[in-house]
C-alpha cells in the first residue's frame, strides 16, 4: 500500500503545477480523492452568473448525457438560492442547506440527477472573484458512505486557498492566451504588413502581408504569385540597414535614445516604388536589462489605391501594436462592448486603473474616445 501522506503531497504538487484547464481538473480530482474520498467529484468553471458553467468535468464520467444535461442540472439545482444569498461563502454542505433529507429526496433535482448519478450527500467549495462566482467543485457521497463530517469541513477549509489560487492562475493564463490569439488573428489579417524583430534582427513575429511584401521587395512586384512567400522570406537589405543605423544610434545615446527614437517611426528611404516601410525601436520587455527590438510596418500604397481602400495610418497601426499587454487587453474588451465597470470586474482591477490605462492607450493612438478605438480595431 502506498503511503497516504505521499499521495497527498503529490496531489498538492500537481495542483501547484497546473497551467492548463485539463491539468487543473486532474489535480483537483486527485487532491479530493486523496484528502476527501467520495463517490463522485465534479468541477464547474466559467460560470455565467451564478448558475450555468461553461466547462464541467466529472469523475467517474456520466453515461452519455445529452448536450444540455448540465444546463438542465444547473437550472434545477435547489442550492442556487443559497449561493445567490451567500455571495463570498467558501463552501456549503448540502445537509446544512436542506436539513430535512426527505425534502431533498422529493426534489426534481434529486430524482432526475442525484439518484441517477448514485449519490445522496454533497459538499461544494466555492471560488469567488469579488461577487462573481469564479468556479465551484462538488463532492458527492452515497448513502452507504454517509454525510460529510465536521472533520471533512476542516480539511476542505485547509485546501480551499490552494484550489482558489490554482483556479485563478489557470483562468488568467487561459484568458491571456485567448486574447493573444485574438490579437494575432487581428494582426495576421491586417492589410498592413507587420514584423517584430529582436535586437539581433531575428524575427519574433510576422503577419501574412509583411511576408508577402518582403518577397515582392526582394524578388520583384509579382514574387508573391510565383513563390511561397514564407519559404523565400528574407529581410530586405534596406530594412536591415535602417535597423543597424537605429541600433548604432541607440548604442551611442543609451536609454534616452530609445525614448527619442521611439517617438516617431523612421521611414526606410529606398523602399520600392508603391511601397512604404517604417521602423521604430520598442522595448519588447518591461525589464530595464532587456535590449529593445524593432517594429517594422510595410504598406502597399498602389494596392491600397487600386482597391480604393481608405488610407490606413501606418502610425496608428504602429502605435496600436505598441500598446502594453494590459492596454491591449483593455482594447479587446472595449471592442467587445464592455463598460469600464465590466472590464474592471473581469480583470479584477479598479475602475480608476481601467480609466487610466485606457487614457494611456487613447494618447498613444492619438484618439479621444472609445468609439474611435472601436473603429480603429475594426
Amino acid at each position: 500500500m502506498p503511503d497516504p501522506r505521499i499521495l497527498e503531497d503529490e496531489a498538492l504538487l500537481a495542483l501547484h503545477a497546473a497551467l492548463e484547464i485539463d491539468q487543473l481538473w486532474s489535480a483537483i480530482n486527485e487532491l479530493m480523492q486523496a484528502y476527501l474520498p467520495s463517490h463522485r467529484v465534479t468541477l464547474f468553471l466559467g460560470h455565467i452568473g451564478m448558475h450555468e458553467a461553461r466547462k464541467v468535468f466529472t469523475a467517474p464520467p456520466i453515461d452519455s448525457p445529452d448536450k444540455d444535461y448540465f444546463v438542465r442540472r444547473a437550472e434545477k439545482n435547489p442550492f442556487n438560492a443559497y449561493i445567490e444569498n451567500h455571495v463570498g461563502a467558501p463552501y456549503y454542505r448540502f445537509s446544512d442547506v436542506i436539513t430535512d433529507y426527505k425534502t431533498f429526496e422529493s426534489t426534481e433535482f434529486f430524482k432526475e440527477f442525484a439518484q441517477s448519478e448514485g449519490w445522496h450527500f454533497g459538499l461544494s467549495g466555492l471560488v469567488w472573484l469579488g461577487d462573481e462566482l469564479h468556479g465551484m467543485f462538488s463532492l458527492y457521497r452515497t448513502k452507504e458512505e454517509g454525510d460529510f463530517s465536521d472533520k471533512d469541513i476542516s480539511i476542505l477549509e485547509r485546501l480551499l486557498p490552494f484550489i482558489s489560487v490554482a483556479i485563478d492562475r489557470v483562468r488568467r493564463l487561459h484568458r491571456e492566451r485567448l486574447y493573444r490569439t485574438v490579437l494575432e488573428d487581428f494582426n495576421r489579417n491586417m492589410p498592413v504588413g507587420i514584423l517584430l524583430l529582436d535586437w539581433e534582427l531575428r524575427l519574433i513575429y510576422s503577419n501574412t502581408e509583411a511576408v508577402r511584401l518582403a518577397a515582392n521587395w526582394n524578388l520583384g512586384p509579382e514574387a508573391d504569385k510565383k513563390y511561397n512567400s514564407r519559404e523565400v522570406f528574407k529581410l530586405p537589405p534596406d530594412v536591415i540597414g535602417t535597423c543597424n543605423t537605429l541600433r548604432d544610434q541607440i548604442i551611442e545615446t543609451g536609454k534616452e535614445g530609445i525614448k527619442e527614437l521611439g517617438k516617431t517611426p523612421t521611414l526606410v528611404a529606398d523602399a520600392p516604388e508603391g511601397m512604404s516601410c517604417s521602423i521604430q525601436p520598442i522595448r519588447i520587455f518591461n525589464a530595464n536589462i532587456a535590449y529593445p527590438g524593432f517594429f517594422v510596418t510595410f504598406e502597399s500604397i498602389q494596392e491600397r489605391d487600386t482597391e480604393k481602400m481608405a488610407p490606413i495610418s501606418a502610425e496608428k497601426i504602429l502605435l496600436l501594436n505598441q500598446l502594453s499587454p494590459s492596454e491591449r487587453e483593455l482594447a479587446i474588451l472595449v471592442g467587445e462592448g464592455l463598460s469600464n465597470k465590466e472590464i474592471a470586474d473581469r480583470l479584477n482591477k479598479s475602475v480608476l486603473t481601467v480609466k487610466k490605462q485606457l487614457n494611456s492607450a487613447f494618447y498613444k493612438l492619438n484618439i479621444s474616445n472609445r468609439a474611435r478605438l472601436i473603429a480603429l480595431l475594426r
